[in-house]
């Protein structure tokens, strides 16, 4: 009979040069962050950005509970003019970050917890939330991304490099705009928003494929994916793994291209042969 070896697996693998530098962040927890402000653009009716736990009756039934938290509600708030279409107030609602000193950093990432859904209407466009950087205390602003939706109604933790437009210049803005072009749209809601310098070398291992269950004596092949978390692509790296806190199996990777915040599957070239049931951490 074949025996069944339990595995719980667990990889890890970082690289670290220099801990990363916070030149602002915000949870919201005390409402409405002081040098913090927002403009209502368009023909408002859901009101602008709000800080509190909850969105409106309708959409709050739809957003996870996420302590205090900035947003915006078209859905509760901008019913359409027309029920077939969807078609109702224009609303263009920017909330805006105080002033922080950048000149002292060669890249700038913000990172945040956002729940936004980019909903949409056949007869009309998708709803819209960007990150716009201002580097002139914001008399001039520049979309620096788009924000995508998810696929579900999940916050999610997104990071972004806003380097090309804040680094190296010290009277910096982020702002976080909504737009429903005109439709009733859902809204966006943005929490834990971190401004700062990335490490030079950062890395983490987010998945691995090996299974929970796996049998005893045959060669398992050790994958999954690295994320970069840091400033600095990555052309070559030693990537290792450890059953059990043995000594760690190495396999020198080079002639890599892994881009800041991108991500990397990996496939070492030394297997795992497990002989003995029992449990592993790798």
């Amino acid at each position: 009979m074949k025996k069944i070896l339990l595995s719980v697996t667990c990889l890890a693998a970082f690289c670290f040069a220099t801990n990363a530098q916070v030149i602002q962040s915000q949870n919201f927890q005390s409402g409405m962050p002081a040098g913090w402000s927002q403009q209502k653009a368009g023909s408002v009716t859901n009101t602008g950005w709000h800080v509190s736990t909850a969105m409106g009756a309708n959409l709050n039934t739809i957003v996870p509970a996420h302590t205090e938290y900035a947003w915006v509600d078209d859905y509760d708030n901008n019913a359409p003019t027309n029920t077939n279409t969807g078609q109702a107030h224009l609303s263009n609602d920017t909330l805006y970050s105080s002033s922080m000193n950048c000149a002292a950093y060669a890249h700038v990432f913000v990172s945040l917890d956002v729940w936004f859904q980019e909903v949409g209407y056949t007869s009309g466009p998708t709803e819209q939330a960007t990150i716009a950087v201002s580097n002139n205390g914001g008399v001039t602003w520049t979309t620096a991304d788009t924000i995508g939706g998810a696929s579900n109604n999940n916050w999610r933790n997104a990071t972004y490099d806003i380097s090309a437009y804040a680094a190296g210049n010290a009277n910096v803005m982020i702002a976080f705009t909504y737009n429903n072009f005109g439709y009733q749209m859902y809204g966006v809601g943005v929490d834990n928003v971190s401004v700062f310098a990335p490490s030079n070398y950062d890395m983490g291992v987010t998945a691995q494929n090996l299974p929970y269950y796996i049998g005893n004596n045959v060669a398992k092949t050790v994958s999954g994916t690295i994320h970069n978390y840091g400033s600095t692509t990555i052309t070559s790296m030693n990537l290792k793994y450890s059953v059990n806190g043995g000594t760690p199996v190495t396999d020198a990777l080079s002639s890599l291209s892994i881009s800041a915040l991108s991500n990397y599957n990996f496939t070492h070239n030394i297997a795992w042969t497990p002989t003995a049931d029992g449990i592993y951490t790798m």
